[in-house]
Parts: C-alpha cells; sequence; structure tokens
C-alpha cells in the first residue's frame, strides 16, 4: 500500500527516474572489475538518493537485477553477489531479501573453479571445487523457506557433481518449484533419495548423462504425481523407466516433453491431460532380443 502511494507521488516518482536512468547509465556504459572500481563510479548523490527510498522499494529494484529467466549464475561482478559488497546499506538490503536467493544455476565443469568469492568465506585463498557444496548451503540459507530454482547441468558424459551437492539439494526438497537437472547416473540415484512429497514442485526437466541399465528403477511416481507439476521434461534414459502413464501423471501439467516408442502411451497421456497445452515426444527406438519376434511385442 505505501509503495503505491510513494510511485504515485509525482515529484517523488520523478526523482526516482533520474536516480534509476543515473543507475541504468552506470551499468550499460562502465565495465569493472572490482568492488572499488564500482563504488567509486557511484556518485554520492546516487548513494544518498537509494538511501532515501523506501527498504521494500530498494528490494524490488535489487529483484529486476536479476536475470529475467530466473536462474541466477552466482558471479561476485552480477546480482545478487555484486549488490552485498557496495555498502553495508546495500548488503543488508540484499541480505534481508530472501527471493533473491532462492535461484542458482551451476555448469560443470566451467564452475568447478570460482574466483573472488572469498569474501563469503573468510580468506582470500583461491575457491575450489570444494567450495561449491557450502556456497550452495549457504545460498539456500538466505532464502529463508522460499521456493526455490535449481538448475545444475554436468554437461560431460559421467561427470559427477562436487561431493555433497546432492546432500544439500535433497535437503531442501520441500522448497523446490524449478528443478532442471542434467546428471551423472550415480548422483542422481543420489538425489532419488529426496523425501517427498514435492507439493511446491512446477516445473521438473530431469536427464541423465550416461547410461542408465532399463532394469534400473527410480521414484518417479513421487515427481510426476506433484500436486503443482505444471511442466515436464524427461530425458530419453529417464521417459524408458519412468512410470509414465496418462493415469499416473499430474492432472495439471500444461507443457511435457519425453521419449515413447508406443502410440498408445501417447493417446492415453493426451486423454488424461486436458490442461496440455505444449506436448513434444521423441521416438524410441526398440531392439528386441533375437529370441522374441516382433508379433509377440507390445501393439503401438
Amino acid at each position: 500500500m505505501f509503495i503505491s502511494w510513494f510511485l504515485q507521488n509525482p515529484i517523488l516518482n520523478s526523482r526516482i527516474t533520474l536516480w534509476w536512468q543515473e543507475a541504468g547509465e552506470l551499468g550499460n556504459h562502465l565495465i569493472v572489475t572490482s568492488r572499488q572500481g564500482i563504488k567509486s563510479r557511484l556518485s554520492p548523490t546516487l548513494m544518498t538518493n537509494f538511501e532515501k527510498l523506501p527498504f521494500e522499494l530498494n528490494s524490488k529494484i535489487f529483484l529486476h537485477c536479476l536475470p529475467h529467466d530466473g536462474r541466477v549464475h552466482p558471479n561476485t561482478m552480477a546480482a545478487p553477489l555484486v549488490l552485498s559488497q557496495i555498502c553495508s546499506h546495500w548488503r543488508a538490503i540484499t541480505l534481508a531479501t530472501p527471493q533473491i536467493w532462492s535461484s542458482i544455476f551451476f555448469e560443470f565443469p566451467h564452475d568447478s573453479q570460482y574466483y573472488g568469492l572469498s569474501f563469503l568465506f573468510g580468506d582470500e585463498t583461491t575457491p575450489t571445487i570444494d567450495r561449491i557444496v557450502p556456497l550452495v548451503d549457504l545460498w539456500f540459507s538466505r532464502s529463508n523457506g522460499h521456493p526455490l530454482s535449481i538448475t545444475i547441468r554436468c554437461r560431460q558424459r559421467g561427470l559427477r557433481c562436487p561431493q555433497g551437492l546432492m546432500t544439500v539439494l535433497a535437503n531442501k526438497s520441500a522448497q523446490w518449484q524449478r528443478l532442471e537437472l542434467m546428471l551423472s547416473r550415480m548422483d542422481f540415484l543420489e538425489l532419488d533419495s529426496a523425501p517427498g512429497p514435492f507439493t511446491c514442485l512446477r516445473s521438473l526437466a530431469l536427464n541423465i548423462n550416461d547410461h542408465l541399465p532399463p532394469s534400473l528403477t527410480w521414484n518417479s511416481d513421487r515427481y510426476i504425481r506433484a500436486p503443482s507439476l505444471a511442466v515436464l521434461r524427461l530425458g530419453s534414459s529417464l521417459s524408458r523407466t519412468a512410470l509414465l502413464t496418462g493415469e499416473a501423471t499430474a492432472p495439471r501439467l500444461t507443457a511435457l516433453e519425453f521419449s515413447t516408442a508406443y502410440a498408445a502411451l501417447v493417446v492415453s497421456v493426451l486423454h488424461h491431460l486436458p490442461h496440455l497445452q505444449h506436448l513434444i515426444v521423441h521416438r524410441l527406438h526398440v531392439y528386441y532380443p533375437a529370441c522374441m519376434s516382433k508379433s509377440t511385442s507390445p501393439q503401438t
């Protein structure tokens, strides 16, 4: 209510516009390499004007500094980490805004080393891969229970995440809202032990970067039946082993991507998902043992 009145005040609104234009020009035209470099380019007037704004408005401005797709890649030269280094006032706002810390995005092996995160841990040593796990734990502790967006991509075949990372993610399963994972088989099976039900889960994308035996089972039913699930994307190896039937799929799904060799499954899914708006089906090739003729194969 107060923010609405504040923004409707023409004098204050014009001042905010000028301050924001100055801040925008700073971000668009300057490339800086250190906290001191950023602070030296922030005029005292701009800093003073920001301090006069209500906390709620500053908080909303900081939220608009995050990536538009909502996937936050930890970087000391980007929000939210850069915002927390400017001054004590900005740091207090950043730490007191849990939505800022509700998203994280990693790609391995590229993100196995991080530069410039020593201020989070109190020393100047070069961070190693072991720093990622405490970073994620600290990051999510600042989210204060808000729904989480987690994107982890391991691009190399069989590449495993830092030890302990799956445990940290599993401990936050009650907060999962968007979960996008490309993992090794071992990491995926470790995460699959996460307790359910996933009541906050709305978007799920799962893929395995190495071989998953057809005989291997996972708790697909707990994910697919998540009550709020609206978007589901399964890689080919997981599609083979998932209990993906029309009756077992979350009825609220609006988007679905999976792989199958059976047209009957596609028809069943369409029949049981009345809200489905987007469907992508990849064809799986079925290989029959020499002792099994095609006449005994499942009907498609």
